[in-house]
């Protein structure tokens, strides 16, 4: 049996808190670890083609010195907490309700609690936190500026007066486009993946760290190349808020299909995969650390529990 997530002998004697704060420790340590390849992922796309990864980084430091690689934590923790928090425990939760189902086989459990339940507890989660990706996505997608650099509580009342309460919710359509198939690839191939490593010959009692590590990993890969034009359009749509001078035509798109359409005149179809290679650079780490992380603490939690009974 894998040892992803749920299905190891912990989760029995773990509960909804030691749930909830396995996930916001994982999530937090997550967010530290590649925020700057966020920054670099919504620089690329927000700038186009025309200048590398590796140039923007080194432009990033130069300009705003080392730390500006983590511009926009502030948001990203505000949503990291709250989240990672409610994603990943709503998960565990189903998951645990189905699969405790009468009847319920191991292969019904790995094939259709992922396909189901992940992109169910993710488009929760992303109505939940939409005002707050709102505000991260145009902090980290334009340099230091005295117009985006008031802090999220103002930025968030710029909107609400520009754009209406409807304006906190700018972006969800392609967030949802982006974030609810990616949960569904990346549990699916989570649950085998980690599943395949725990029958391997390599595999032991000390190895579901690694298992967790490497399956997370390849998941969020595969995960992030499937849904990346979903996250360029987000981008785009995002940045098309009139909160600061000259942000935006009076043209600009508004639906996904129009917003998709336009980077592929403006850019060619490559403008749909514009920031692939920082975002694929950080979610494969941030996959991998969230589900081996998660894990790790629940375990502790569920030692925990043994000792004292």
């Amino acid at each position: 049996m894998s040892n992803s997530v749920d299905r190891t002998s912990h989760s029995s004697v773990t509960g909804p808190h030691e749930k909830l704060a396995a996930s916001v420790v994982g999530g937090v340590l997550t967010a530290l670890a590649t925020n700057p390849f966020d920054i670099v992922t919504r620089r690329v796309q927000a700038g186009g083609a025309h200048t590398s990864a590796v140039t923007i980084a080194r432009n990033i430091i130069r300009s705003e010195g080392t730390l500006g690689l983590w511009r926009g934590l502030g948001p990203t923790l505000l949503l990291t907490v709250p989240g990672t928090a409610f994603y990943f425990t709503a998960y565990s939760m189903i998951r645990e309700t189905v699969a405790q189902r009468p009847g319920m086989s191991d292969r019904a459990v790995t094939v259709w609690v992922p396909l189901l339940a992940g992109p169910c507890a993710r488009a929760a989660t992303v109505v939940a936190v939409a005002p707050l990706e709102l505000v991260r996505t145009n902090v980290q997608a334009f340099a230091r500026d005295a117009a985006v650099d008031d802090g999220t509580y103002r930025m968030l009342q710029s909107i609400v007066r520009t754009q209406g309460i409807r304006g906190l919710t700018t972006g969800l359509v392609p967030t949802l486009w982006r974030d609810a198939p990616f949960s569904a690839i990346y549990w699916f191939l989570l649950e085998h993946g980690s599943d395949a490593l725990s029958r391997s010959q390599w595999s032991g009692a000390s190895s579901t760290f690694a298992n967790n590590f490497i399956a997370g990993a390849g998941a969020g890969v595969v995960a992030a190349c499937c849904t990346h034009p979903f996250d360029v359009a987000k981008t785009q749509r995002q940045m098309n808020l009139a909160i600061r001078p000259g942000a935006v035509g009076t043209n600009a798109p508004t639906k996904l299909v129009p917003i998709l359409r336009q980077i592929v005149a403006e850019r060619g179809f490559r403008g749909l995969f514009l920031g692939a290679g920082p975002r694929i650079a950080k979610v494969a780490p941030a996959c991998a650390v969230m589900i081996s992380s998660y894990s790790f603490f629940l375990e502790r939690f569920a030692q925990t529990h043994t000792a004292v009974v």
